[in-house]
Order: structure tokens, then sequence, then C-alpha cells
């Protein structure tokens, strides 16, 4: 929002970007909207939002803003980037998930092939869903309930890195949603 109003004071004009889930819109200062487009936050290109706030950022430098055609054609560009494809993906999220393991203690070997597969298997999921327009708590659910059931497998094949108690281990596995849920444990007991 302070990009967007500060390339909009860079043309000379004073806005405000009011953002909404399903709608940006530009106010004059007054309260008189001129633009409202509609957005929609599903499977968001991370390329393409780099991309325009790099265009936006420049735009404000010390050379001053770009003509406003040169800025447009920029953007335009900006959002013909393609997504990363799947694989990069699912090699992506799952090596990154490997990583918060070992940060938070991760040490049978076992950890190590279940937390790769659930994090693949959540990401070519959350993929997957935002491309059918499913949203992002659908895409955030259905990740969850992968990450979940990879929890509760661990915990019946015994291949948690710490030992827990079986039978309050067993009960946290069962609910997935605790780590979506204010006020609840976000870590099995005794872990």
């Amino acid at each position: 929002m302070r990009r967007i109003e500060g390339l909009a004071r860079a043309y000379g004009l004073q806005v405000t970007a009011v953002t909404a889930w399903s709608s940006l819109t530009l106010v004059r200062a007054p309260g008189t909207a001129l633009v409202t487009l509609p957005v929609t936050p599903l499977g968001v290109n991370m390329r393409v939002v780099t991309a325009v706030l790099a265009t936006v950022a420049a735009a404000g430098g010390p050379d001053g803003p770009p003509e406003p055609g040169v800025l447009r054609e920029r953007l335009r560009t900006a959002s013909t980037l393609r997504p990363y494809p799947t694989l990069v993906f699912a090699i992506a999220a799952p090596t990154g998930a490997t990583a918060l393991a070992v940060i938070f203690g991760a040490v049978r070997p076992s950890s190590f092939v279940l937390i790769p597969l659930a994090a693949a298997l959540g990401a070519v999921a959350r993929r997957a869903l935002g491309r059918r327009g499913v949203d992002l708590v659908g895409q955030a659910f259905a990740a969850a309930l992968i990450a979940g059931l990879a929890g509760a497998v661990s915990i019946v094949l015994d291949v948690t890195s710490r030992p827990a108690s079986s039978r309050s281990a067993r009960r946290w596995c069962s609910c997935p949603a605790r780590t979506c849920s204010t006020g609840c444990s976000t870590s099995p007991p005794n872990a």
C-alpha cells in the first residue's frame, strides 16, 4: 500500500490505497474513489510480485518516475512472468521443511524421509488447488491435513524425533487444526 501511494506521489497524485479481500481501491484525499480494481488472491505468483515491487521502487528513485507509458510497459512485462514450475516448487518446499526440521531438532533418519515427502505433497496440493480456484483457506487446510496425517503416521510408526507419551502424542496428532487455532499448543506434549 505504501509503495502504491509513493508511486502516486511521484506522479503528483495524492491517493490512499484501500485494500479488501477482493479489491484494491485508490481514493483521493477528500474520499472520492478514483478506481477500484478487482483482485483474486489465489495462486499468487511471487515472481510477478517481486518484479512489480522492483518496478515501483525504481520509479521512486533519484531519477524520478519514468514516463507513464514506460511504467505501464514495465508493469505489463512483469505481469507476464510465469510462476516457477511445479517441480521447482515441489523441490523448494521440502528443502525448507527439512531445514526447519533440523533447526527444531529432528534427528532420526526416518524423519528426513517423512518430512520432505509431506512438504512436497502439500506444495503440489496447494498449487493444484490454487489453479482450480480453491481459496487460500482451502489450500492451507489441505496442506495442514497432509502435515497432520504425516504427524500421525510418525507417531504410529514411532519415528518421532524425541520420545513422547504415546497417548498424548496420538491425541495431539489427531487434530491438525491445533496449529491453526489460537490458544492451542503448536507442539506435541513432552516433545
